[in-house]
């Protein structure tokens, strides 16, 4: 019941918590006081082709009005009311909620167009997204406890003094000087590893397509006209490089903290008992220090999440991988507000709920351990 009841508040939170960011999100919108209108036709357009263009894209009301339109959309779609479009949940019945319909042509893949909803594309993206933080993160977490365990054990000798300059380069170095590093080490013809473009290499490939492909066994089935699996086949090795310069950046800042979390477990008066008893190291890691740290080391996980979320904005970029941050970032440019709206609380959303997740974890630790 307590478990219930937690999760139950947390996620009235996390609701909370996205509604009131969206709030601010449209604050800011209003007090830039943007007519989306003017910004298409200029100032010279006259004020019935003016009126017609924010008519057409849903910016004619108020801000309190758009926002009102914004969630009602999104929540009730062309049902009727809340109630109905959560009982459309269960009875397979569309209520074809959306995000709304696009102020800007996308210029980089262009998979959405201005006046059209973009919520495939978007949903589809931040799975992009999502992959790429899920295998970068299970091998940097990997890693980096590894590595701390190490460094731990050996502390103040020549491995860990080793460990601690290379992570210290990775946390001092900014994180899109290495992505640009990893960039131009695969064009450089003296120092290759794959020459070619990168960048466009990567941009080619489409990650999610291709775990539906292999999860549902079909090896040769073409989804759309721009992939093609054997072609994927040929080139999934250029995701190493965006995944590469994910982990060097998040490895190198969580290595230290796990490795002070393991120094000070190391130091503690049981671990010299065991000792005593004749345990071997292994024993006293495995079965003793490891178990009571790990509660530790899952919060850790959790304060890197947003770290990582924002390293992945640069190499997203950098690497022009179709995922949600690229995204976002060549939506700001234009100023397209209800991609850069949706994708914001997408974020939040999923940033809240590996939190949640996080939680949950530390609590059934910490429960089976006390029992």
């Amino acid at each position: 019941m307590k478990l219930g009841r937690f999760i139950l508040i947390r996620i009235i939170l996390i609701i909370v918590q996205i509604f009131g960011i969206s709030a601010i999100l449209f604050t800011v919108y209003a007090m830039t006081n943007y007519n989306v209108g003017v910004s298409h036709y200029g100032l010279s357009g006259s004020q019935q082709i003016v009126a017609h263009e924010n008519e057409r894209l849903g910016t004619n009301g108020t801000y309190n009005k758009q926002f009102y339109q914004f969630w009602e959309n999104r929540i009730i779609g062309e049902c009727s009311d809340v109630y109905e479009a959560f009982t459309a949940l269960f009875n397979e019945k569309d209520c074809k909620q959306t995000f709304g319909v696009s102020w800007e042509s996308d210029t980089t893949f262009g998979e959405y167009a201005r006046y059209l909803p973009f919520d495939d594309v978007i949903f589809d993206k931040a799975i992009n997204s999502l992959l790429l933080f899920a295998i970068s993160f299970l091998i940097y977490a990997s890693i980096s406890t590894l590595l701390g365990v190490v460094a731990a054990f050996y502390e103040k000798r020549f491995l860990d003094s080793l460990l601690r300059i290379f992570t210290s380069l990775g946390t001092a170095v900014p994180a899109i000087l290495i992505t640009d590093l990893i960039i131009r080490i695969g064009r450089d013809p003296t120092v290759t590893i794959i020459n070619d473009d990168i960048p466009n290499k990567v941009a080619s490939l489409n990650l999610k397509l291709f775990f539906e492909a292999v999860a549902s066994n079909m090896y040769y089935t073409t989804y759309d006209s721009s992939f093609n699996l054997n072609s994927f086949s040929n080139n999934w090795y250029f995701l190493l490089y965006p995944i590469g310069a994910m982990v060097i950046i998040s490895t190198s800042f969580l290595f230290r903290v796990i490795r002070a979390q393991f120094i000070d477990e190391f130091r503690k008066p049981y671990v010299r008992t065991a000792k005593a008893k004749g345990l071997s190291q292994r024993e006293i890691i495995l079965k003793h220090i490891f178990p009571n740290v790990l509660p530790r080391i899952i919060n850790t996980f959790a304060v890197t999440i947003p770290i990582s979320l924002t390293n992945a904005a640069i190499v997203e970029y950098m690497f022009k991988y179709n995922g949600l941050a690229n995204m976002l970032i060549s939506s700001s440019q234009t100023f397209n507000f209800p991609i850069l709206l949706s994708g914001g609380l997408i974020f939040v959303f999923f940033s809240s709920f590996l939190m949640l997740v996080n939680d949950i974890l530390v609590g059934l630790i910490q429960k089976e351990r006390s029992d």
